[in-house]
């Protein structure tokens, strides 16, 4: 029985290490941009706008908003109701680009 147990958990091992070596790899490059806000910028603008720059999957303009609050929290967020931007603000924005493979 013990035996049947461990030939069993080695072909799973198998099983699941050629599928993960088989498995595409992504093809894309994260890029991280600081924005500095403008006067009669909303949050949901800036969203937009780095949306549309987003080449590598297809993400929703929400994701980028709360991303936005989340990656900037502690220093631009923290003590102001979520999305509220001032002039001058230095806004850490990441997204996506698709990577041409040789």
């Amino acid at each position: 029985m013990f035996k049947k147990m461990i030939v069993l958990g080695l072909m799973i091992l198998t099983v699941a290490y050629v599928g993960e070596a088989e498995a595409p790899k992504p093809h894309g490059r994260l890029i991280s941009e600081t924005y500095i806000v403008q006067r009669g910028d909303s949050l949901w603008d800036i969203s937009a706008k780095y949306a549309a720059k987003n080449t590598y999957g297809t993400r929703e303009i929400r994701e980028f908003y709360y991303g936005i609050i989340e990656n900037n929290f502690e220093v631009v967020f923290k003590n102001r109701q979520p999305g509220e931007l001032h002039p001058g603000d230095r806004l850490i924005i990441n997204y996506f680009v698709k990577e041409d493979v040789k």
